[in-house]
């Protein structure tokens, strides 16, 4: 979908944003996507539906985990 340049990713449209930001921007997309699935899950009257719900978020911490241990090794960013 884009291509790391340097210090800057740029996107298919031509935008350009530093790396550690795009880094940030997707960590805390993630982190706020599993806490949105808590709240969820949490609101349920589904056992089955707050499983899965559960097991998502934690996907999504996983993810923010992952992303933000790429950031501090200062690895490139994988392709969409």
């Amino acid at each position: 979908m884009g291509e790391q340049t340097g210090q800057c990713f740029v996107t298919g449209a031509g935008e350009k944003y530093r790396v550690g930001a795009v880094m940030f921007d997707r960590l805390g997309e993630y982190l706020s996507r599993a806490v949105a699935l808590r709240l969820l899950a949490k609101r349920t009257a589904y056992p089955e539906v707050e499983d899965q719900l559960f097991v998502l978020a934690a996907a999504f911490e996983r993810l923010a985990e992952h992303t933000e241990k790429r950031e501090q090794e200062h690895l490139p960013i994988p392709s969409d």
